[in-house]
């Protein structure tokens, strides 16, 4: 890679070393995903974390569902494909700016190399971001909405069968009592640490009746008072938390653009200021465009984006200041 001023490269050594750039990042995605594929249960349980706290927050089974027999499979691998992208990106991103800065000048290389790591910060962080705050508030409000705009229709009396044979009055019949009173189910936050066969609590968590049998522990589902069950499908769940922290490690690089776009002067400084209405109505479209139909991802989007796009015309002002010109 040049260093200085005064050195050119043909178009023939352009096109070699281009090609030389994109051969090492291609290797770099393959290590990275041969690693995502030796950690893939830990990536899995990373992925699932949002999932879990949400469906126990909302009283409902932390369970995921298997549509297809080789969909467990086949999410596994995509999602180490995803991931292997994403833990290659640093170095791939390191190899697009080789290629780039043998056409740049000293100063513009300078600027550069500050704003790279940046960029792998806040991209890192805007993931971060998504699974620790975005993802858990946004299934748990989902969840919420399935129960409570879809409740049970009070006014229809449901039809209970009777099994044949079953003695008149046995669906009025008390719960079994002992000497000491009715039976009473523990009620449990934690599985206990050593079950006897045929234990039986309920978790305080989701509602659900647990017991041990044969070395494992069962549950069954407490009745629900909503007519949808909010079950969430493996692969389905998988692609939207994994397109939506790519999507939110990309919205937190407007800082750099704004950056990039006030120190080049592509975009002056105080248009960038005077622009504030536009801005914000572009972050809407794009926040409408890369999530999913609903209110709620959206402005979950947008409301950081705004932030940044604000941070990085704070960042831009100080380094005017910092050369010499006005801040504002």
């Amino acid at each position: 890679m040049a260093e200085t001023d005064d050195t050119r490269m043909t178009l023939e050594e352009h096109i070699v070393e281009l090609r030389a750039c994109l051969l090492r990042a291609l290797i770099g995605v393959v290590i990275g995903v041969v690693v995502c594929l030796v950690f893939g249960q830990t990536i899995m349980q990373v992925m699932c974390w949002p999932a879990a706290v949400a469906m126990r927050a909302s009283g409902l089974p932390v369970r995921l569902l298997m549509l297809a027999p080789a969909e467990a499979f086949s999410t596994y691998v995509k999602v180490c494909l995803i991931w292997g992208l994403i833990v290659s990106s640093p170095y791939g991103l390191w190899q697009l700016w080789r290629f780039v800065a043998a056409g740049l000048f000293k100063h513009e290389r300078r600027h550069v190399r500050r704003y790279v790591p940046l960029s792998m910060g806040l991209f890192a962080f805007g993931v971060v971001f998504f699974f620790v705050v975005i993802a858990p508030i946004c299934l748990q409000y989902f969840f919420g909405f399935a129960r409570d705009k879809y409740p049970l229709p009070q006014w229809a009396n449901p039809i209970v069968t009777m099994p044949a044979g079953t003695p008149a009055g046995a669906e009025s019949r008390p719960c079994p009592t002992t000497a000491a009173g009715p039976t009473v189910l523990p009620v449990l936050a934690w599985p206990p640490t050593d079950p006897i066969e045929g234990q039986t609590w309920i978790d305080s968590a989701d509602g659900r009746i647990c017991f041990f049998h044969a070395g494992k522990v069962h549950s069954l589902s407490a009745a629900a008072d909503s007519f949808l069950s909010p079950n969430l499908a493996l692969g389905f769940y998988m692609t939207f938390v994994s397109w939506l922290s790519l999507v939110f490690g990309l919205g937190f690089q407007v800082p750099i653009v704004v950056l990039v776009l006030a120190r080049t002067q592509l975009v002056p400084y105080a248009r960038l200021r005077a622009c504030r209405k536009y801005v914000i109505l572009v972050i809407l479209i794009v926040a409408a465009i890369l999530t999913p139909p609903d209110v709620v991802s959206q402005l979950a989007l947008a409301l950081p984006m705004y932030l940044l796009f604000e941070l990085g015309l704070l960042l831009a002002g100080r380094a005017r200041r910092g050369e010499g010109g006005p801040g504002r």
